[in-house]
């Protein structure tokens, strides 16, 4: 597993579905809000507030997502990955955490095994 190497951060932003079913590899996974797209967790990573996404930054792996909850790494050229904790609620997807050490994040501390086991907790 890849070292961690930026701090984390907390924002909120909210948008788009993609089709319930696209994210994660097991099909035990369960999936009640759909899972964001690779395209989505970048918007949302994008539009938070403060956000400095490095130049060339892509979703590197997943989403992995159980119930309403996903994980994406993020990485970039000349950079390790980092990770975002998403959570659907009110009717979009919201970012908890994203950075280096997504599961010092209290909040990520409620998310299902599946989510928590790909971010390293």
């Amino acid at each position: 597993m890849k070292r961690w190497k930026l701090l984390v951060s907390v924002g909120v932003a909210g948008a788009g579905l993609a089709a319930a079913g696209a994210c994660g590899a097991d099909p035990r996974v369960r999936v009640t809000a759909g899972c964001p797209s690779p395209s989505t967790v970048m918007t949302l990573l994008a539009t938070r507030p403060g956000a400095a996404l490095p130049s060339g930054a892509a979703v590197a792996l997943g989403p992995v997502c159980d119930g309403d909850w996903a994980f994406a790494s993020v990485g970039a050229p000349d950079l390790e990955d980092v990770g975002a904790v998403l959570r659907f609620s009110s009717a979009r997807w919201q970012v908890l955490t994203y950075g280096s050490q997504p599961c010092a994040a209290a909040s990520v501390r409620a998310a299902p095994p599946p989510v928590r086991a790909a971010a390293g907790c």
